[in-house]
Protein backbone atom coordinates (compact mmCIF):
# COMPACT_ATOMS: atom_id res chain seq x y z
CA UNK A 1 0.00 0.00 0.00
CA UNK A 2 1.36 3.43 -0.88
CA UNK A 3 0.28 6.94 -1.77
CA UNK A 4 0.42 8.26 -5.32
CA UNK A 5 4.06 8.95 -6.25
CA UNK A 6 4.50 9.14 -10.03
CA UNK A 7 5.55 12.77 -10.37
CA UNK A 8 2.01 14.09 -10.85
CA UNK A 9 1.19 14.23 -7.15
CA UNK A 10 1.00 17.31 -4.87
CA UNK A 11 2.39 17.53 -1.32
CA UNK A 12 -0.82 18.68 0.41
CA UNK A 13 -4.26 17.14 0.27
CA UNK A 14 -6.46 19.40 -1.91
CA UNK A 15 -9.75 20.62 -0.53
CA UNK A 16 -12.52 18.83 -2.42
CA UNK A 17 -15.04 21.06 -4.22
CA UNK A 18 -18.66 21.28 -3.20
CA UNK A 19 -20.82 18.33 -4.18
CA UNK A 20 -22.88 18.62 -7.35
CA UNK A 21 -26.31 17.12 -6.89
CA UNK A 22 -27.24 14.41 -4.41
CA UNK A 23 -24.35 12.03 -3.58
CA UNK A 24 -24.84 8.68 -5.29
CA UNK A 25 -23.07 5.91 -7.24
CA UNK A 26 -20.87 5.59 -10.32
CA UNK A 27 -22.39 4.54 -13.62
CA UNK A 28 -21.19 3.63 -17.15
CA UNK A 29 -23.72 6.11 -18.44
CA UNK A 30 -26.83 5.88 -20.64
CA UNK A 31 -26.59 6.57 -24.35
CA UNK A 32 -28.45 9.76 -25.15
CA UNK A 33 -29.04 10.50 -21.48
CA UNK A 34 -26.72 10.02 -18.48
CA UNK A 35 -23.01 10.77 -18.95
CA UNK A 36 -20.54 8.14 -17.63
CA UNK A 37 -19.31 8.93 -14.12
CA UNK A 38 -15.96 10.66 -13.78
CA UNK A 39 -13.72 9.27 -11.01
CA UNK A 40 -11.90 12.48 -10.26
CA UNK A 41 -8.75 13.08 -8.11
CA UNK A 42 -10.88 13.95 -5.07
CA UNK A 43 -12.62 10.58 -5.15
CA UNK A 44 -9.23 8.88 -5.58
CA UNK A 45 -7.81 10.79 -2.60
CA UNK A 46 -10.72 9.79 -0.37
CA UNK A 47 -10.21 6.10 -1.05
CA UNK A 48 -6.44 6.37 -0.70
CA UNK A 49 -6.63 8.17 2.66
CA UNK A 50 -9.26 5.82 4.06
CA UNK A 51 -6.88 2.91 3.44
CA UNK A 52 -3.85 4.81 4.75
CA UNK A 53 -5.77 5.57 7.97
CA UNK A 54 -6.12 1.83 8.58
CA UNK A 55 -2.34 1.40 8.26
CA UNK A 56 -1.71 4.35 10.59
CA UNK A 57 -4.07 2.99 13.24
CA UNK A 58 -2.15 -0.29 13.21
CA UNK A 59 1.22 1.47 13.30
CA UNK A 60 2.33 0.21 9.88
CA UNK A 61 4.47 2.18 7.43
CA UNK A 62 3.51 2.13 3.75
CA UNK A 63 5.35 -0.41 1.61
CA UNK A 64 5.17 -0.11 -2.20
CA UNK A 65 6.03 -3.78 -2.62
CA UNK A 66 3.44 -5.12 -0.17
CA UNK A 67 -0.07 -5.56 -1.55
CA UNK A 68 -1.53 -7.09 1.64
CA UNK A 69 -0.86 -4.30 4.13
CA UNK A 70 -4.49 -3.33 4.66
CA UNK A 71 -5.31 -6.94 5.50
CA UNK A 72 -2.34 -7.14 7.88
CA UNK A 73 -3.38 -3.88 9.54
CA UNK A 74 -6.95 -5.06 10.09
CA UNK A 75 -5.73 -8.37 11.52
CA UNK A 76 -3.40 -6.52 13.89
CA UNK A 77 -6.16 -4.18 15.07
CA UNK A 78 -8.50 -7.12 15.73
CA UNK A 79 -5.81 -8.97 17.69
CA UNK A 80 -5.10 -5.84 19.74
CA UNK A 81 -8.79 -5.38 20.50
CA UNK A 82 -9.11 -8.98 21.70
CA UNK A 83 -6.02 -8.59 23.87
CA UNK A 84 -7.35 -5.39 25.42
CA UNK A 85 -10.76 -6.96 26.04
CA UNK A 86 -9.13 -9.84 27.94
CA UNK A 87 -6.85 -7.69 30.09
CA UNK A 88 -6.31 -9.60 33.37
CA UNK A 89 -7.56 -8.18 36.63
CA UNK A 90 -5.18 -6.00 38.58
CA UNK A 91 -5.37 -5.49 42.34
CA UNK A 92 -4.78 -2.03 43.82
CA UNK A 93 -3.98 -2.69 47.48
CA UNK A 94 -2.99 0.89 48.29
CA UNK A 95 -4.31 4.29 47.25
CA UNK A 96 -3.29 5.25 43.71
CA UNK A 97 -4.02 7.21 40.55
CA UNK A 98 -4.94 4.79 37.77
CA UNK A 99 -3.40 5.25 34.31
CA UNK A 100 -6.14 5.14 31.67
CA UNK A 101 -4.95 3.51 28.41
CA UNK A 102 -5.63 5.40 25.20
CA UNK A 103 -7.70 2.50 23.83
CA UNK A 104 -10.01 2.25 26.85
CA UNK A 105 -13.51 3.70 27.15
CA UNK A 106 -14.59 1.96 30.38
CA UNK A 107 -13.28 0.67 33.69
CA UNK A 108 -14.85 -2.25 35.52
CA UNK A 109 -13.92 -3.43 38.98
CA UNK A 110 -14.77 -4.62 42.47
CA UNK A 111 -14.20 -2.12 45.29
CA UNK A 112 -14.00 -3.31 48.90
CA UNK A 113 -13.85 -1.28 52.11
CA UNK A 114 -11.76 -2.30 55.14
CA UNK A 115 -12.83 -4.69 57.89
CA UNK A 116 -13.45 -3.79 61.52
CA UNK A 117 -11.21 -4.90 64.40
CA UNK A 118 -12.18 -7.53 66.96
CA UNK A 119 -12.73 -6.69 70.61
CA UNK A 120 -10.29 -7.72 73.33
CA UNK A 121 -10.88 -9.37 76.68
CA UNK A 122 -9.88 -9.02 80.34
CA UNK A 123 -10.98 -10.90 83.43
CA UNK A 124 -10.98 -14.08 85.53
CA UNK A 125 -14.55 -15.39 85.81
CA UNK A 126 -17.01 -15.71 82.95
CA UNK A 127 -19.97 -14.99 85.20
CA UNK A 128 -18.72 -11.50 85.96
CA UNK A 129 -15.90 -10.65 83.55
CA UNK A 130 -15.19 -10.07 79.86
CA UNK A 131 -13.45 -13.24 78.69
CA UNK A 132 -14.63 -13.74 75.08
CA UNK A 133 -14.34 -10.80 72.66
CA UNK A 134 -16.45 -10.38 69.51
CA UNK A 135 -15.40 -10.31 65.87
CA UNK A 136 -15.23 -7.25 63.66
CA UNK A 137 -17.69 -6.61 60.82
CA UNK A 138 -16.85 -7.01 57.14
CA UNK A 139 -16.94 -4.26 54.55
CA UNK A 140 -19.11 -4.48 51.42
CA UNK A 141 -17.75 -5.26 47.97
CA UNK A 142 -19.31 -3.54 44.96
CA UNK A 143 -18.86 -4.11 41.22
CA UNK A 144 -19.18 -1.09 38.96
CA UNK A 145 -18.51 -0.16 35.32
CA UNK A 146 -17.86 3.51 34.56
CA UNK A 147 -17.18 5.38 31.32
CA UNK A 148 -13.72 6.93 31.04
CA UNK A 149 -11.69 9.04 28.61
CA UNK A 150 -7.89 9.18 28.41
CA UNK A 151 -8.15 12.77 29.65
CA UNK A 152 -10.04 11.77 32.82
CA UNK A 153 -8.42 11.28 36.21
CA UNK A 154 -9.33 8.04 37.97
CA UNK A 155 -8.22 7.59 41.58
CA UNK A 156 -8.81 5.07 44.33
CA UNK A 157 -8.49 5.48 48.08
CA UNK A 158 -8.01 2.12 49.80
CA UNK A 159 -9.47 1.75 53.30
CA UNK A 160 -7.36 0.55 56.22
CA UNK A 161 -8.45 -2.15 58.64
CA UNK A 162 -9.67 -1.18 62.09
CA UNK A 163 -7.33 -1.91 65.01
CA UNK A 164 -8.12 -4.70 67.43
CA UNK A 165 -9.18 -3.50 70.89
CA UNK A 166 -6.91 -3.98 73.92
CA UNK A 167 -8.62 -5.45 76.96
CA UNK A 168 -12.35 -4.91 77.44
CA UNK A 169 -12.58 -1.16 77.92
CA UNK A 170 -12.67 -0.10 74.24
CA UNK A 171 -14.35 -1.37 71.05
CA UNK A 172 -12.42 -2.56 68.06
CA UNK A 173 -11.70 0.14 65.54
CA UNK A 174 -13.95 0.56 62.51
CA UNK A 175 -12.39 -0.01 59.09
CA UNK A 176 -12.08 3.06 56.92
CA UNK A 177 -13.80 3.60 53.57
CA UNK A 178 -12.50 2.71 50.12
CA UNK A 179 -13.48 5.31 47.51
CA UNK A 180 -13.30 5.39 43.69
CA UNK A 181 -13.12 8.93 42.28
CA UNK A 182 -13.45 10.22 38.71
CA UNK A 183 -12.06 13.70 38.15
CA UNK A 184 -12.02 14.25 41.89
CA UNK A 185 -15.66 13.32 42.44
CA UNK A 186 -16.53 10.09 44.33
CA UNK A 187 -18.49 7.66 42.15
CA UNK A 188 -18.43 4.74 44.59
CA UNK A 189 -17.82 4.51 48.34
CA UNK A 190 -17.65 1.30 50.39
CA UNK A 191 -17.48 2.13 54.08
CA UNK A 192 -15.57 -0.03 56.52
CA UNK A 193 -16.96 -2.69 58.83
CA UNK A 194 -17.60 -1.83 62.47
CA UNK A 195 -15.47 -3.05 65.36
CA UNK A 196 -16.51 -5.72 67.85
CA UNK A 197 -17.42 -4.25 71.24
CA UNK A 198 -18.57 -4.95 74.79
CA UNK A 199 -22.14 -3.87 75.51
CA UNK A 200 -21.44 -4.44 79.21
CA UNK A 201 -19.00 -6.51 81.26
CA UNK A 202 -20.37 -9.88 80.13
CA UNK A 203 -21.86 -9.22 76.67
CA UNK A 204 -19.72 -8.73 73.55
CA UNK A 205 -21.37 -7.99 70.21
CA UNK A 206 -20.00 -8.42 66.71
CA UNK A 207 -19.22 -5.41 64.56
CA UNK A 208 -21.75 -4.29 61.93
CA UNK A 209 -21.10 -4.51 58.17
CA UNK A 210 -20.20 -1.42 56.17
CA UNK A 211 -22.43 0.40 53.68
CA UNK A 212 -22.35 1.41 50.01
CA UNK A 213 -22.88 4.82 48.40
CA UNK A 214 -23.19 4.82 44.60
CA UNK A 215 -25.37 6.72 42.11
CA UNK A 216 -24.59 4.40 39.19
CA UNK A 217 -25.85 0.86 38.50
CA UNK A 218 -23.79 -1.58 40.53
CA UNK A 219 -23.77 -5.05 42.06
CA UNK A 220 -23.36 -5.15 45.84
CA UNK A 221 -22.20 -7.80 48.30
CA UNK A 222 -23.07 -6.34 51.70
CA UNK A 223 -20.36 -7.97 53.78
CA UNK A 224 -21.44 -9.37 57.14
CA UNK A 225 -21.63 -8.91 60.89
CA UNK A 226 -18.93 -10.21 63.21
CA UNK A 227 -19.90 -13.01 65.58
CA UNK A 228 -20.68 -12.33 69.22
CA UNK A 229 -18.15 -13.53 71.77
CA UNK A 230 -19.98 -13.73 75.10
CA UNK A 231 -23.57 -13.53 76.32
CA UNK A 232 -23.66 -13.62 80.07
CA UNK A 233 -22.16 -16.93 81.15
CA UNK A 234 -22.36 -18.34 77.61
CA UNK A 235 -19.15 -18.28 75.62
CA UNK A 236 -18.81 -18.24 71.84
CA UNK A 237 -15.90 -17.84 69.48
CA UNK A 238 -16.09 -14.27 68.16
CA UNK A 239 -14.99 -14.86 64.58
CA UNK A 240 -14.47 -11.88 62.30
CA UNK A 241 -17.06 -11.57 59.53
CA UNK A 242 -16.11 -13.00 56.13
CA UNK A 243 -15.99 -10.69 53.12
CA UNK A 244 -16.67 -11.25 49.44
CA UNK A 245 -13.05 -12.40 49.10
CA UNK A 246 -12.99 -15.04 51.82
CA UNK A 247 -13.12 -15.87 55.55
CA UNK A 248 -12.79 -13.50 58.45
CA UNK A 249 -10.26 -13.53 61.25
CA UNK A 250 -10.20 -16.41 63.74
CA UNK A 251 -10.37 -15.68 67.46
CA UNK A 252 -7.33 -16.43 69.57
CA UNK A 253 -6.12 -16.12 73.13
CA UNK A 254 -3.08 -14.08 72.12
CA UNK A 255 -1.60 -12.55 68.97
CA UNK A 256 -4.95 -12.64 67.20
CA UNK A 257 -4.24 -12.56 63.43
CA UNK A 258 -5.43 -9.89 61.06
CA UNK A 259 -8.49 -10.78 59.00
CA UNK A 260 -7.09 -12.97 56.19
CA UNK A 261 -9.28 -11.73 53.31
CA UNK A 262 -9.62 -8.22 51.90
CA UNK A 263 -12.33 -6.36 53.81
CA UNK A 264 -12.88 -9.11 56.41
CA UNK A 265 -13.27 -8.50 60.13
CA UNK A 266 -10.68 -9.29 62.76
CA UNK A 267 -11.35 -12.04 65.30
CA UNK A 268 -12.06 -11.38 68.95
CA UNK A 269 -9.57 -12.21 71.71
CA UNK A 270 -10.52 -14.73 74.40
CA UNK A 271 -9.11 -15.94 77.71
CA UNK A 272 -10.65 -19.32 78.40
CA UNK A 273 -8.48 -19.85 81.47
CA UNK A 274 -9.38 -16.55 83.11
CA UNK A 275 -5.79 -15.48 83.64
CA UNK A 276 -6.73 -11.89 84.48
CA UNK A 277 -4.47 -10.58 81.71
CA UNK A 278 -5.73 -8.20 79.01
CA UNK A 279 -5.63 -9.49 75.44
CA UNK A 280 -6.00 -7.65 72.12
CA UNK A 281 -8.44 -8.52 69.34
CA UNK A 282 -7.35 -8.99 65.74
CA UNK A 283 -7.20 -6.10 63.30
CA UNK A 284 -9.56 -5.91 60.34
CA UNK A 285 -8.23 -6.52 56.85
CA UNK A 286 -7.56 -3.62 54.47
CA UNK A 287 -9.73 -2.91 51.44
CA UNK A 288 -8.88 -3.43 47.78
CA UNK A 289 -9.82 -2.52 44.21
CA UNK A 290 -9.67 -5.36 41.70
CA UNK A 291 -10.48 -4.51 38.12
CA UNK A 292 -9.33 -3.75 34.59
CA UNK A 293 -9.81 -1.27 31.78
CA UNK A 294 -12.17 -2.22 28.98
CA UNK A 295 -12.54 -1.14 25.33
Amino acid sequence: MFRLANGTQVSALPTPPAAIGTPGFATAGIVGGQMPSIIDPDAFNVHQEELMAILAAAGLEEDRANHAQVLAAIQKLIATGISNATTPLYAWESSATLTIPAWSSRFGGWLTGAGGGGSGCYGKAIATDSLFGAGGGAAPTTYIVIDVLPTDTLEVVIGQGGAGAYGAANPGGAGTSSVLLKNGVPVLTCTGGGGGYWGNAVNSAGGAPGEVSCDLPCIVDNGGMGLNGQAGSFAFLGCGAPSFWGPGGTPSQNNVPVGPSFGSGGGGAFDANGTGNPFTGGAGAPGVLKGCFLP
